[in-house]
């Protein structure tokens, strides 16, 4: 039979197409986004990241698809030095030449194209303690004042600290109650007082 006529040469044709096809497949060439997770490094000392409009890059390339694994393996990171910078609003323009991509790689599209954060000094201040009691007995919490850390535009404007509801009205017995938080961003010290009923 026919089918059966230069068998040799038939396999070696296959093997060739199959070749042929990773080879083309390792070497082509591919469109894809890559992803940045933003890291801030530096931060100068007293002061707090308060906004940032992104917490990442998306960089959009072309190049060879057999190097694309060891791309998305190595270009995860994007880092942004906050060395010396002070309070405020701050602008980082994202350019081409940050991304230490193989020369073989064209970047197509960067989104955002621009970083924007604020800095926010750090402050502390002592505030009084409020308990949270619906009832008429006299109460004593120790300590009567606490120390509040966080960024400065929050804190001037916080002026004592609550209690959580205080529901035992058993005499002489000291509880320690916790403080709620006027803000995510405020830091209590410490973080719970001791409260006895007077009476």
């Amino acid at each position: 039979m026919k089918i059966f006529e230069n068998w040799g040469l038939k396999i070696v044709a296959v093997i060739f197409s199959i070749s042929i096809w990773f080879y083309v497949q390792g070497k082509g060439v591919i469109e894809t986004a890559l992803r940045y997770n933003i890291l801030f490094t530096n931060l100068p000392e007293g002061l707090y990241i308060e906004e940032v409009n992104t917490p990442e890059i998306m960089v959009w390339v072309k190049g060879p698809k057999h190097l694309l694994n060891n791309i998305l393996k190595n270009h995860n990171k994007f880092e942004i030095s906050l060395k010396m910078q002070k309070p405020g609003r701050i602008t980082y323009e994202i350019s081409q030449t940050m991304f230490n991509l193989p020369s073989s790689f064209q970047i197509l599209k960067i989104q955002p194209e621009k970083i924007t954060i604020r800095l926010s000094p750090i402050v502390e201040k002592k505030v009084r303690v409020v308990p949270r009691y619906s009832g008429n007995r006299k109460i004593k919490v120790m300590p009567e004042y606490v120390v509040i850390k966080g960024p400065k535009h929050i804190i001037e404007n916080i002026y004592n600290v609550e209690t959580e509801e205080i529901t035992s009205i058993e005499k002489n017995v000291k509880l320690d109650i916790k403080l709620s938080p006027p803000s995510e961003k405020v830091i209590l010290k410490p973080e719970t007082v001791n409260v006895i009923f007077m009476n």
